[in-house]
């Protein structure tokens, strides 16, 4: 590159109008990164030769590259406007369009592509890749497979065939189609990653540590994989050196944008010394996260925090209210004082030193209200062990990950018909979310349980309906940590692909001692034995009772 460079160079101080030159120098540039020059090379092949097609495409390129994508995009349809038929400029449109989320304009650019050039297999690759994202898997299956027969050595559709097979639970051929790649490209750190992922989703942990470990290698900023082997270190009791990765859950860089950091106009706490300082406690991701990481109020407040602000969602503001040391509780949409510091509640635990050992687990930390749970006593039955159901959580559905993780995590209500045929019991639907509640619809009359949830305000009410039960028995759900953080007992039906938080085969909590049990699937979607143990398990308290 440096001679090449330094070739350009002699040939425009020759002839300082060769246009040629320029977009050449220019895209030298382009390709080592150095932008701004390559912008003044371009833009100077375009003063010398203004219907310089290459130059206006590579200029497009090179704003895409920026982020100015309109101006990108002019340049692009300029160099089309001057020759209809030129592949790279159409198919550089077509990613940028991709990009920018215009899926069908890029869809119909990258179909064009072939018709021009049908030995193109880049647009093949990158049209796969859209319609996978759209849920067209037999068309991206198809389109895939063309660019791999046109180029069987293209990494980057082995991989996009890998993440089809990966989303469409295809397991064995995603692992080939990720391995294939590496073999291909050994420095690809998004295959590395999402292999990680599919050995960790199958419970292969020492498989999934090696590929998170490899992806990092290849590139230590890579948050995706950070954040996946921060949940594999939590998953298997590491937690000290899994915090830290654990904060790339925030990272800028991460595809999946579900956790943002706010802007407030003072700054976020990093472990600084509290005493005397006040701190602002803010949510994250969903109910149970907010429930299982509230106790951490308390600690702050005991090592010298003047004043702890938690911030929650409207219905959890009731029942958070009631912990120890916290001074004021306010909703996400009213207005937040200033104070010294603020902190995502997950990332308190690596500024205490939590491990395993030290989870602060004093149970009870959250309480029901003692008037509400005595108006809902007086709805119960006072005979009979009184169970409480929960069978799914919240789908998210604008969330394909989250989406993806609670199909695996959620039920149908008629695999509880073995539980729900057993005399001498009084089941309780704990279960929000209008279409899991609507199952209850689809069972016998007979073998439906007892339904108050139209008169639940909030998660202050449900804890008031928990503290008048025997049990809960529940899916891994928000509902799950309620009833630990109450010390009432709960039963957990989870999944086969456990949350970290479980950690690997145990059957109680660290984090909710004494109150928790844990049921686990033994092979994907096997709720079957879960259930069947939960069953032996009544009968044996049916006959106790």
């Amino acid at each position: 590159m440096a001679e090449a460079e330094a070739a350009f160079r002699r040939v425009l101080e020759l002839q300082p109008d060769f246009a040629k030159a320029h977009n050449n120098l220019g895209n030298l540039f382009l390709q080592t990164g150095r932008f701004a020059e390559a912008e003044g090379s371009l833009r100077l092949a375009l003063l010398h030769h203004p219907d310089f097609v290459e130059a206006h495409c590579n200029l497009g390129i090179l704003l895409q590259e920026t982020g100015q994508f309109a101006e990108a995009e002019l340049s692009l349809r300029h160099a089309l406007e001057l020759n209809p038929d030129y592949t790279k400029a159409l198919y550089n449109l077509g990613n940028l369009l991709y990009q920018t989320r215009r899926l069908s304009e890029a869809e119909i650019a990258f179909r064009a592509v072939p018709e021009q050039s049908p030995d193109f297999s880049s647009a093949y690759n990158n049209l796969g890749n859209l319609l996978n994202e759209a849920r067209r898997f037999a068309e991206s299956e198809s389109v895939l497979r063309r660019a791999l027969e046109l180029d069987p050595h293209l990494a980057e559709a082995h991989y996009n065939l890998g993440n089809l097979f990966f989303e469409t639970t295809r397991l064995a051929e995603a692992e080939a189609a990720y391995r294939r790649t590496l073999e291909l490209k050994p420095d690809f750190v998004k295959a590395h990653g999402n292999l990680g992922k599919l050995f960790h989703e199958t419970n292969r942990f020492s498989e999934a540590e090696a590929s998170y470990r490899n992806a990092l290698a290849w590139n230590s900023d890579y948050a995706e994989a950070s954040y996946g082997l921060s949940l594999l270190l939590l998953a298997t009791g590491r937690y000290a050196e899994a915090w830290p990765h654990h904060e790339s859950r925030y990272s800028p860089n991460r595809t999946s944008q579900d956790v943002v950091l706010p802007r407030l106009p003072f700054p976020q706490w990093h472990g600084e010394c509290l005493t005397g300082k006040s701190l602002l406690l803010l949510p994250e991701q969903g109910f149970g996260d907010q429930i299982q990481f509230s106790r951490y109020a308390s600690v702050l407040k005991q090592r010298g925090a003047s004043r702890i602000t938690l911030v929650c969602a409207p219905a959890l503001k009731s029942l958070l209210e009631t912990i120890e040391g916290v001074d004021a509780v306010l909703t996400e949409t009213e207005t937040i004082p200033v104070h010294d510091y603020w902190s995502l509640l997950m990332s308190v635990p690596p500024h205490v030193g939590t491990t395993l050992e030290t989870i602060p687990n004093r149970l009870p930390y959250l309480h029901a209200n003692p008037e509400r749970v005595t108006a809902w006593r007086l709805r119960l039955p006072s005979q009979h062990l009184k169970v409480g159901l929960v069978w799914s959580g919240n789908p998210r559905i604008g969330d394909f990950t989250a989406n993806a993780i609670d199909q695996r995590r959620s039920m149908h209500v008629r695999q509880f018909v073995p539980l729900l045929q057993l005399p001498g019991i009084t089941f309780v639907s704990l279960q929000k979310g209008g279409p899991a509640h609507a199952q209850l619809e689809e069972l016998p009359e007979n073998l439906r349980p007892l339904d108050l949830m139209a008169d639940v305000r909030d998660f202050g009410d449900t804890a008031a309906i928990i503290q008048n039960l025997d049990l809960v028995i529940t899916v891994d759900t928000s509902v799950a940590h309620l009833a630990g953080a109450l010390n009432r007992p709960v039963w957990v039906l989870s999944r086969f692909d456990s949350c970290w938080r479980w950690l690997e085969e145990r059957e109680d909590s660290p984090w909710y001692p004494g109150a928790m049990r844990l049921l686990r699937q033994t092979s994907p979607g096997d709720w079957e034995t879960p259930v069947a143990n939960v069953r032996s398990s009544l009968l044996l308290r049916l006959e106790q009772k």
